[in-house]
């Protein structure tokens, strides 16, 4: 590590005192003057502005150092701007100030030393010393900011990984439309989407014969029939039926291990350790359970073991489609170093966008960049993990406890709502299914976070935080209208989201005293914005609301009838493509298609029948029953109360 000037003048390794009198919420930048920071090779370029500043010296416009001159307010920091090497600022100097030998040093600003790099407020706004973590470089007192010493020491140290790549990822590949084509022999080999049918409806997921004419999961469904041939087919998703796969899945995991961790319904890790001795073949280990899985199932799946979860979870995304990859400790670095960045565990299109901004495109790439660049650009977590995952490191076990964090629902409309007393006339009906869910599992909430899309695709998340956790659908109710009312909907809408977060097993049980009775948890002690306000954001945290709407219905919501305990009579009002019917003349089909006069396009075929035939029937005269769908296994099941929730 190099040597940096303090304000003394003296020599001081590892960090750099910065000058006081910053303003409270402004970065260490704007307490200095521009200086000179060169590393060794880089000559006469200059890198952005100071880290320290000549003592005893006097600024242009007047003032000692450590006094801003009275300029009626100082500078406007709304439209500063990082310079590209050679400019300076109007009437700057660089009289006095030394140049600062420091191998590697961090960037105080995202792009700070690349060439043209201008500084967006809005995309990345000045750190507040509130947000700062234990390194935080200001710190309020009286409303003003004292000198601390910003520390270069603080990246985070490696991990101790497992010697051998013994942790599992296993996917199924294209789950939702692997299922229908399983069970419906007709749509093998053909294009098909899993999704609503509405004029609004995205995609759930798209088969492999439909990516390859560019369909992909939550395009708008509208545009994925554009792409896809005449030939492809629409169906409802099916909850019951695919939690039914997911279990045969998770099945043959379980055979090999108990320390099975799902994380959704079409994938799960899985620690294998206690099933790998020194002579064992961890690429037959993995073929052995793909091929398990598939015998279980029916379905193809893909399978990587690495050394963490990190690593596993890549190289099962590099075995798709149906495939094994083993990356040991020597693979690591050849494995992950060309890698996109967008490949990354937590890397959006948001926080991607602007890595690209400073040249970061693959993982070399990310691995380069000084850990302060990178909490300049995704916030003290968000950086460290950046951090972390470009070397790999990863150390979180295989747990085989799952905390449930939130429970919510959401609604795309079909027509776009205008003005607020429509809107807040829609949030009712998301709110009940929200509560449903909260109350189907047990749970209290104290944070109820509202998302609203606007037409613009532009997403807001505002939250309200109760006094305490609390199962009172009056006071939820209210705080997700609070939490609305803090959004600017001034746009029209198009979809409303409700999440409950902070969840409790148990409600707070206060009991009222008299005067001094318990405080109404209907009382919101915060309200705030929780997510960025900007379009194609990842909701982050308890930003974060359910799953993107399929249709008029949330990706976590049954089709109509098709979660049915039994027979239910069929009428074209509860009918979609894809749902499980029966006659008694033909037996089992599915509905291909609703007719404009009331009929059924109805396509009679199960998983042993193979391809079937395909008729146009009358649901109230043909006695058209609504039934629930098959398992892997050919036998009806029934929907569970968490299938909604996967």
């Amino acid at each position: 590590m190099g040597e940096v000037l303090d304000r003394s003048g003296a020599h001081e390794v590892g960090h750099v005192e910065v000058a006081g009198d910053a303003r409270v919420g402004h970065d260490v930048a704007d307490a200095a003057e521009p200086v000179d920071v060169r590393r060794p090779g880089d000559g006469g370029r200059r890198l952005g502005r100071g880290l320290g500043r000549r003592r005893g010296g006097r600024r242009e416009g007047g003032g000692r150092e450590g006094e801003r001159p009275d300029d009626g307010g100082g500078r406007d920091h709304a439209r500063a701007r990082w310079r590209g090497p050679g400019e300076r600022a109007a009437g700057g100097s660089r009289a006095g100030c030394r140049s600062i030998g420091h191998e590697g040093l961090v960037a105080l600003r995202p792009g700070l030393g690349i060439p043209g790099f201008v500084r967006s407020p809005a995309r990345y706004p000045r750190a507040s010393p509130s947000r700062q973590g234990p390194n935080e470089t200001l710190t309020a007192v009286g409303g003003r900011a004292q000198s601390r010493a910003v520390s270069f020491d603080r990246a985070p140290h490696a991990p101790v990984l497992r010697a051998r790549p013994t942790i599992a990822h296993l996917d199924a590949d294209a789950f939702f439309a692997a299922v229908e084509q399983h069970q419906r022999p007709s749509l093998r080999g053909r294009p098909v989407l899993v999704g609503g049918v509405g004029p609004r409806s995205v995609v759930a997921t798209a088969s492999y014969e439909a990516r390859q004419y560019g369909a992909r999961s939550a395009m708008p469904m509208e545009q994925a029939r554009r792409l896809c041939p005449p030939s492809t087919v629409v169906v409802v998703p099916r909850f019951a039926a695919y939690s039914a796969y997911s279990a045969r899945i998770m099945a043959a995991l379980r055979e090999v291990t108990d320390l099975v961790e799902p994380v959704s319904i079409d994938e799960a890790f899985a620690d294998v350790a206690a099933a790998v001795g020194p002579e064992t073949d961890l690429e037959a280990l993995a073929t052995g359970i793909r091929e398990r899985a598939r015998e279980l199932s029916g379905l193809p799946v893909s399978l990587g073991l690495g050394r963490s979860k990190l690593v596993a979870k890549l190289a099962s995304e590099a075995a798709k489609p149906g495939g094994v990859r083993v990356v040991g400790a020597d693979d690591e670095d050849p494995f992950l170093l060309d890698l996109p960045v967008r490949a990354l565990w937590g890397v959006g299109p948001v926080s991607a966008a602007r890595l690209d901004e400073l040249g970061v495109r693959t993982v070399a790439d990310l691995r380069r960049q000084p850990l302060d660049t990178l909490l300049l650009v995704a916030g003290e977590a968000g950086g460290t993990n950046l951090y972390r995952i470009a070397r790999g490191w990863d150390d979180r076990p295989v747990s085989t406890v799952r905390e449930r964090k939130s429970a919510g629902a959401e609604h795309t409309f079909d027509t776009d709502l205008h003005g607020r007393s429509a809107i807040a006339a829609a949030l009712d009906p998301v709110v009940d299914a929200a509560l449903a869910r909260l109350e189907r599992h047990a749970v209290a909430a104290r944070t109820v976070v509202v998302k609203v899309r606007l037409a613009s695709f532009t997403t807001l998340t505002r939250s309200v935080t109760l006094s305490r956790p609390t199962t009172d659908e009056g006071a939820l109710r209210d705080a997700a209208h609070r939490a609305l009312r803090l959004a600017d909907v001034t746009e029209p809408v198009r979809l409303l989201g409700v999440a409950f977060h902070a969840l409790s097993e148990h409600a707070q049980l206060m009991l009222p005293l008299g005067a001094d009775a318990a405080e109404d948890p209907a009382v919101p002690i915060a309200a705030e914005v929780v997510g960025a306000e900007a379009a194609g954001d990842e909701a982050v945290g308890p930003g974060a609301v359910g799953a993107e709407s399929v249709g008029a219905e949330s990706v976590g919501a049954e089709a109509p009838g098709a979660a049915a305990t039994g027979p239910v009579q069929a009428t074209a009002a509860l009918l979609a493509p894809g749902l499980d019917v029966a006659t008694p003349a033909d037996g089992r089909g599915w509905v291909v298609r609703v007719g404009d006069d009331g009929r059924v396009a109805v396509r009679f075929e199960t998983a042993r029948t193979g391809p079937g035939y395909q008729r146009w029937v009358d649901p109230e005269a043909e006695a058209l029953a609504l039934v629930e769908p098959l398992g892997p296994d050919g036998e009806p099941v029934r929907a569970s109360p968490a299938d909604d929730d996967v």
